[in-house]
């Protein structure tokens, strides 16, 4: 009996050549945002092997992690100065 689902490492470079063209086209900022949460996808390998990972991902869905990344840092970077300050 041969694999249903393909290796999960697979698909996450597979994923990565996919999201090549998206990346090349985000401003350079925004390019090192997608390239921390692909690290961190990396990271969690392990994980993923894990699990079933579901169907390949568009460029909405990285989009929308981008703006929560966006989000993130500039949340943090508000705490920082305001702890900076008291």
């Amino acid at each position: 009996m041969g694999r249903t689902v393909a290796a999960y490492s697979w698909q996450m470079e597979h994923i990565e050549q996919r999201l090549a063209d998206f990346r090349r086209a985000l401003r350079r900022e925004d390019q090192k945002r997608l390239d921390e949460l692909l690290r961190h996808a990396r990271f969690h390998v392990t994980s993923g092997v894990m699990a079933s990972f579901p169907s390949a991902s568009d460029a909405m869905f990285w989009s929308i992690l981008l703006e929560q990344q966006r989000k993130i840092e500039e949340l943090e970077k508000a705490v920082s100065s305001r702890a900076a300050k008291d």
